[in-house]
């Protein structure tokens, strides 16, 4: 959270702002948060952040064996929810719904750890900055 939420030295972009959040017009062309023709407004450079922290092998092993542990801690503790009366799950339902509940804990893991993997193997593309000047 400290390496992104309390960065204190941003650099920020020039983006186009889809009027509704999402681009549903760009989404085959990969532009799902971002209308190439819509009114800029400028945002942190997020992604310029992103490639430079994960860039470094340590901070994404790191970030994978925590998300490792996340993952483990989520498993166990659905595992152990489940049974719970207060769920009020039927018996014969309870391992089916673990099993549901593993691949959606897979499927976020999944998630979460392709970012960092994918950033560092990957070549960065070429942001270009703007300048903005400080509040008064």
């Amino acid at each position: 959270l400290q390496d992104f939420r309390f960065y204190p030295e941003w650099d920020y972009v020039e983006i186009g702002a889809p009027p509704m959040f999402i681009n549903f017009g760009g989404l085959l062309q990969g532009h799902v948060f971002v209308d190439p023709d819509g009114p800029k407004v400028k945002a942190r450079d997020l992604y310029t952040r992103e490639v430079a922290l994960f860039k470094d092998l340590n901070t994404v092993l790191m970030y994978s064996f925590c998300l490792a542990l996340f993952v483990t801690h989520l498993c166990l503790g659905w595992k152990k929810l489940v049974p719970a009366d207060a769920m009020q799950i039927p018996r014969d339902h309870q391992q089916k719904v673990i099993y549901i509940g593993w691949l959606a804990a897979a499927a976020i893991a999944f998630m979460y750890g392709s970012v960092p993997w994918y950033v560092y193997f990957a070549k960065p593309s070429v942001v270009t900055n703007i300048v903005v000047p400080l509040p008064k």
